[in-house]
């Protein structure tokens, strides 16, 4: 019976002394910031490249460089290049579309799918408008029914779209 009260007496007195040791420290506020910025400054620059790289495909576009755009794209959409790459496809996608190359776009566009598991409401909007471009109404109101079920705020489109089926436009 002793034995086992002074092993309690042991192990009580350990915590009192771990708790008290542990009090006297003080926050290293600094430091936790310091560790918190350099764990999060990769993706930060990830971030701010992404940014100036999109600010310089609008510039191309809006000076009327598409082509040139589309390089830039492709040149920072390879294989595991970055975590913006379906974006970049989607904006290609849009590119071609203005451009009338509408085969192509389709493939940017399904290719942002596949990167996105095709969770991509933006992606499948454009692919629908491509599609009608192409007359291609089933196809199309495929694509923009699954845009509109991951984001309401494409109800819009899809009256579009549909309206422009309706209308025996497409067949």
């Amino acid at each position: 019976m002793r034995k086992s009260i002074a092993i309690f007496l042991v192990v009580i007195l350990s915590l009192v002394i771990f708790v008290l040791n542990d009090r006297r420290k003080e926050p290293d506020i600094v430091g936790d910031l310091n560790q918190m910025r350099n764990s999060d400054s990769k993706h930060l620059s990830e971030l701010a490249n992404h940014h100036l790289i999109s600010d310089r495909i609008d510039s191309l576009v809006s000076k009327g460089l598409a082509v040139q755009a589309i390089r830039l794209i492709d040149s920072v959409t390879a294989p595991g290049k970055n975590d913006f790459t379906s974006g970049y496809l989607v904006r290609k996608g849009q590119i071609q579309f203005e451009l009338d190359q509408v085969e192509e776009s389709i493939i940017s566009f399904r290719s942002a799918l596949s990167l996105s598991k095709g969770h991509s409401p933006k992606a499948r909007e454009w692919k629908a408008f491509a599609h009608v471009s192409l007359n291609e109404c089933d196809s199309a109101l495929y694509e923009i029914k699954i845009a509109v079920s991951q984001n309401s705020m494409l109800k819009k489109s899809q009256e579009r779209i549909e309206l422009h089926c309706e209308s025996q436009l497409c067949h």
